[in-house]
């Protein structure tokens, strides 16, 4: 999933989109690390969602 480009990352937004939730279910146990790339990859989600937009 996250060797994929952004092109293809809208095209399978749903499944990406189940991919960050899954993290975000689990942030409470994560270390300081995964913490930081949990925040990354929300920014990316909610980068992706408003390109979204311009796309369609």
């Amino acid at each position: 999933m996250l060797t994929l480009r952004t092109e293809d990352l809208m095209e399978d937004f749903g499944e990406f989109s189940e991919f960050v939730k899954e993290l975000n279910d689990y942030c409470w146990r994560l270390t300081k690390e995964e913490k930081r790339f949990l925040d990354s990859v929300l920014r990316l989600e909610r980068e992706l969602k408003d390109s979204a937009s311009f796309v369609i």
